[in-house]
């Protein structure tokens, strides 16, 4: 096999790689999410008179347990997705200066998300904040929800 076609075969593979991988983190997100929902709805039952019951204080550290693995398994995710656009755009350098006739300079390949500026608004439904990207939401929405139950713990005990 010559340099070219593993190149070529490399960088397909890397490229299913990434687009597998991030399939599989949104069908994670989704779990979680569902995994969340049902022990809200098992934390709003325990209500008896407008007030929660003391197994309430069990569902409240169920959703923090939950939240903190839903965030493991977000962050490492989200480390992933970096591992693998940066393999991507390294095998793209290899390949790039390979190509007869050449690519315009402007040409991005599979898997670049940075841009220049980290805020992007073209409009109010078409714009982009890479701190709280797509690949990063996996990560940050169960971290937020962990300090949210952390403090509902709290609040709970201090009544």
């Amino acid at each position: 096999m010559d340099s070219d076609a593993f190149l070529k075969d490399d960088y397909q593979l890397k490229v299913r790689y990434l687009t597998d991988h991030m399939q599989r983190m949104w069908t994670r997100f989704n779990f979680f999410v569902t995994l969340q929902s049902g022990l809200v709805a098992g934390l709003i039952f325990t209500r008896d008179g407008g007030s929660f019951t003391s197994s309430a204080l069990y569902f409240l550290i169920a959703e923090a347990v939950l939240a903190c693995v839903w965030w493991i398994f977000g962050a490492q995710d989200r480390h992933l997705v970096a591992v693998y656009r940066n393999q991507i755009e390294k095998t793209w350098k290899l390949i790039a200066p390979r190509l007869d006739p050449q690519l315009p300079a402007d040409y991005e390949y599979v898997g670049r998300t940075s841009r220049p500026h980290p805020l992007v608004v073209d409009s109010p439904i078409d714009w982009r904040w890479e701190r709280i990207s797509t690949t990063r939401l996996p990560a940050l929405v169960p971290l937020g929800l962990l300090i949210f139950w952390l403090a509902m713990i709290g609040v709970y005990l201090a009544i």
